[in-house]
């Protein structure tokens, strides 16, 4: 084979392959579902040890805030789980309260 044939073969390959990874991708409306319509997706409710089914308000991210707080005082997360679980929920808190205060 020619070098050209074997250039137009590798190029087609590398796009078709951009093409499929875009139309098959894992994270294709995945990370944006949000099956209760609360504002947070149903992958990060799982993460949160929320329900993705059942809406949640303020209250219940400032509960799991707690839970949080008391979890990482007994030891039974890291401080890594801790901060990084704490920076979503605070993240969402803040979503939720521009939300309702509108």
């Amino acid at each position: 084979m020619d070098r050209r044939k074997i250039l137009f073969i590798l190029v087609f390959l590398v796009i078709a392959s951009s093409f499929g990874y875009a139309l098959f991708s894992p994270f294709t409306n995945t990370e944006e579902k949000d099956s209760d319509g609360d504002g947070i997706p149903d992958i990060h409710e799982k993460i949160l040890g929320l329900n993705p089914y059942e809406k949640n308000d303020l209250n219940d991210l400032k509960e799991k805030l707690d839970e949080l707080n008391s979890m990482v005082l007994k030891g039974e997360i890291s401080i890594s789980e801790y901060n990084e679980l704490k920076r979503l929920l605070l993240m969402y808190m803040k979503k939720l309260n521009k939300t309702w205060s509108k």
